[in-house]
């Protein structure tokens, strides 16, 4: 009996080393990522710029700095638990690698986004058990499309050139659509209709370099379009006729223009 304690204890305590070991072997990696992400810093997203990442009590700490005429981030805020799973979501789903790291060292993640104009910082936070919670149980790619949807709304209108503000964005069954408002007093429709089919090859270009970088919040979004799916529609719209133009990338053109297939939902 005593040798048979003694080899239980032995057991457990290699299951223990074994455990510690994995638990160490993430937090090495997650590391390494960090000292990374930091050689690269400041690196530039669309609409706001990473200064620094630590681990710090029990957590990977990225810290932001944006404009907030260009971004809004009301949608952090929310602390209902749909409101942050989907934001958890969405960000877990952007790097997988890394949410897994996050996951098995036992870190939880925490991003702080400082304004550089008021100097409000806006903190969001996961521990690692809503970390694994989300993992367990994750959005839909249609839930996080929706998701995309609403918090860019959640910024708009936006004025993009003189005369054109992009005033929303919708889903309608599979059509996700981008409206432009246009000042036709500024901007003849009829010109712009001539220009329809270089917009369009001007489009695809612009996407192709979007897809191409890895930091680009336009490509997670178009991902999670072909992912569901989804055909692109731009509608521009003149502001005191109300006629609409429209230009439509369907999904197969999208795939094609994302050169590797996106797997469906």
């Amino acid at each position: 009996m005593k040798k048979i304690i003694i080899l239980l204890l032995g057991i457990c305590s290699l299951l223990f080393v074994a455990l510690s070991c994995g638990d160490n072997k993430a937090k090495i990696e997650l590391k390494k990522r960090v000292s990374n992400i930091n050689k690269r810093c400041p690196e530039k997203y669309d609409y706001f710029t990473c200064v620094g990442v630590k681990i710090h009590d029990g957590n990977m700490v990225e810290d932001y700095v944006y404009d907030d005429e260009q971004l809004n981030l009301n949608h952090l805020k929310d602390e209902s638990e749909t409101g942050k799973r989907l934001a958890g979501a969405s960000f877990l789903s952007a790097d997988e690698e890394l949410s897994g790291l996050l996951l098995r060292s036992g870190y939880g993640y925490t991003a702080n986004y400082k304004c550089l104009k008021t100097g409000v910082t806006t903190t969001f936070h996961l521990s690692n058990d809503e970390i694994k919670v989300i993992k367990e149980h994750p959005a839909s790619k249609s839930d996080l499309l929706d998701w995309q949807i609403q918090i860019t709304n959640s910024a708009l209108p936006q004025q993009i050139d003189v005369g054109t503000t992009l005033v929303s964005l919708n889903r309608q069954g599979d059509i996700v659509s981008y409206i432009y408002e246009i000042d036709d007093e500024v901007v003849e429709m009829s010109l712009l209709k001539d220009y329809l089919d270089e917009a369009k090859a001007d489009f695809i270009q612009e996407l192709e370099q979007e897809l191409a970088t890895p930091t680009s919040l336009v490509k997670r979004f178009t991902t999670l379009v072909c992912q569901t799916n989804k055909s692109l529609r731009y509608v521009y719209r003149g502001k005191t006729t109300g006629e609409e133009l429209a230009i439509e990338l369907s999904n197969a053109e999208l795939r094609n223009i994302s050169h590797d297939y996106i797997e469906e939902e």
